[in-house]
């Protein structure tokens, strides 16, 4: 699986901001703000925060109201990287959105950090369906894969990964950009590199294949 998604042409990572409270031994999750950024740095970014959200059901002194809410809001130079001008949006509007600006993409992998609770509200966003089925079989976006930063970092035997803003932390979209340096230092220094022994080699199959080809000009 983590093979698969290190494989797709296009990589995202996203980040989820919502409210956890227990009450009564029954745990409750509420949605607040969702980001999600492209491989390459320059590339259009997706931010939304819903509507749907009432930050008077946060209970005093909850970590979401001292550091998630505070946060909310983007500086105007990463409002200006969004590809969604309006980052408010009723939570129904959302998952749509969020299918129109990766349906541009073929192939997509998604990745968070220790990702079911993300993904579970991923799911939220979809209806309660599961994101990758609504993605394909709902708004048509071609093969989309889910996969846990946490575990490819086990995977890498990595022992120590970027740093994430202070002061921006806990902000989906600064997590988001978090979760792709993770990947890029992952990939850029735990993966093997092929070499350039065995490049060759392989350009060298190729060209044989097609020197090898029978020619497909009429007889005279």
């Amino acid at each position: 699986m983590l093979e698969q998604a290190l494989g797709s042409p296009n990589q995202f990572f996203f980040d989820t901001e919502y409210l956890k409270v227990s009450k009564g031994g029954n745990v409750s999750l509420d949605f607040i703000s969702i980001g999600i950024v492209p491989q390459y740095r320059g590339m259009p970014e997706f931010y939304a925060i819903s509507t749907d959200f009432d930050p008077s059901i946060v209970p005093e002194g909850n970590f979401v109201e001292g550091i998630v809410m505070p946060r909310l809001e983007l500086p105007p130079e990463d409002r200006a990287r969004l590809w969604n001008k309006e980052i408010y949006m009723p939570h129904k509007s959302i998952g749509p959105a969020i299918a129109k600006y990766l349906g541009t993409y073929n192939e997509a992998t998604m990745w968070a950090y220790k990702d079911s609770k993300d993904r579970d509200m991923m799911e939220l966003l979809f209806d309660g369906t599961d994101p990758s089925v609504a993605l394909e079989h709902i708004y048509g976006c071609k093969e989309t894969l889910f996969a846990d930063l946490e575990t490819f970092i086990r995977w890498s035997g990595a022992k120590e990964i970027p740093e994430r803003s202070e002061v921006f932390k806990h902000n989906g979209l600064w997590d988001a950009r978090w979760h792709r340096d993770i990947f890029w230092h992952l990939k850029n220094n735990y993966l093997p590199k092929p070499s350039l022994t065995s490049a060759m080699e392989q350009a060298r199959g190729q060209m044989a294949l097609v020197t090898e080809q029978p020619s497909l000009q009429p007889e005279m």
